[in-house]
């Protein structure tokens, strides 16, 4: 009987460490890094506390109450990356664009666990809109689902990148340059 309760307690143990919980919570934009990767600035520090659990030191600042977050499902190409030659024109424009629309907006998190980078693995909504959809839906990235499908809208993903797709839009079209310099930055604040 004992044995058998031992083997119940760490299996649950083993459960509860290994389970990944989502925590939503409010903030800022703090910094845009590039097109896939935000320092935000959480509104309370138990939900900044919640979110870098198991992240690396580097990815958040206690005194600043902020974290840097990796975007769930989308991979935009890179513009700062450590290896110059990894970095991509496109990948710069779409950075650029990210900037003017984010940098220092609100928003609602939902973080899904840390990733590889030891980074917080985040959706981030402004107006109730998930920016990273509206990214796949204008081209700029793909959906990916490398590891996992989006937790809460995995068809809209998938239909976003098809309608993409379908109207050679940004990464699927002839000149992806020219496609995202000419692309209008969204005002969320007016919406």
């Amino acid at each position: 009987m004992l044995k058998k309760g031992l083997i119940v307690l760490m299996a649950s143990l083993c459960f509860n460490v290994s389970a990944s919980e989502r925590v939503q919570g409010t903030g800022v934009i703090d910094h845009v890094v590039d097109g896939d990767t935000y320092w935000i600035k959480a509104d309370r520090r138990t939900d900044l506390s919640k979110v870098i659990i198991n992240a690396k030191s580097q990815n958040y600042r206690l005194q600043k109450n902020t974290f840097k977050a990796r975007i769930l499902n989308i991979n935009t190409e890179e513009s700062v990356h450590r290896q110059k030659d990894k970095n991509t024109s496109f990948g710069k424009l779409v950075s650029v664009l990210v900037k003017k629309e984010l940098n220092g907006k609100r928003i609602t998190f939902i973080c899904d666990g840390v990733g590889y980078y030891g980074r917080p693995l985040c959706s981030v909504y402004i107006n109730k809109q998930d920016y990273a959809l509206s990214l796949v839906n204008r081209g700029l990235s793909p959906y990916v689902t490398k590891y996992g499908a989006h937790f809460n809208n995995h068809k809209g993903y998938v239909s976003a990148e098809l309608k993409a797709k379908r109207n050679r839009a940004g990464l699927w079209g002839p000149n992806k340059e020219q496609y995202v310099s000419e692309l209008p930055v969204v005002d969320y604040s007016a919406q």
